[in-house]
């Protein structure tokens, strides 16, 4: 391997061979995921290890992600983590800005603002995006992340910069 020496892979191998189940389970994921980005199915490495799952409908105006929660996603009361919350929502509205754009420009974080309603529990998380407004430079979107069992788990808005390609 380029970039890992041999005293790297020593200390990798003995962290695996003394690894609790938990710690298992989360490289398991984050290896799964790394593989899938590798294979071309992934572009940003988080979206990766978060293993979400996207689904657009631009008949509809929405998009669509869902996050698996696992031992890596949650906190150490057992719940969603609130960053990661935000992270999915952020990738699910700035994806779908992105979309929008129709290859004339690429979108990035400018603003974000959550608000957390109800914990991440279950097995997974859903999350929307919609679009509020799409102007020539900036594009606001709002986010909306949901339990499996339908509770609004947070809320949040972000604006998009525009960059244009030259």
């Amino acid at each position: 391997m380029e970039g890992i020496g041999t005293m790297e892979l020593e200390q990798i191998t003995s962290f695996l061979q003394g690894a609790s189940e938990e710690e298992q389970l989360v490289l398991q994921q984050v290896i799964e995921g790394l593989r899938r980005k590798r294979s071309g199915e992934y572009r940003s490495s988080i979206a990766s290890v978060l293993l979400l799952e996207k689904e657009f409908d631009l008949e509809e105006r929405i998009a669509k992600m869902r996050m698996p929660l696992t031992t890596l996603t949650q906190n150490s009361l057992s719940i969603a983590h609130g960053g990661l919350t935000a992270t999915l929502l952020d990738t699910v509205m700035g994806t779908y800005a992105n979309l929008l754009l129709k290859g004339k420009g690429k979108a990035v974080t400018s603003e974000f603002q959550i608000h957390y309603t109800a914990a991440g529990t279950g097995d997974y998380l859903d999350a929307t995006a919609t679009c509020i407004h799409a102007g020539n430079t900036r594009l606001v979107m709002e986010g909306r992340a949901f339990r499996e069992d339908g509770t609004l788990v947070a809320f949040a808005t972000g604006s998009f910069h525009v960059l244009v390609d030259n």
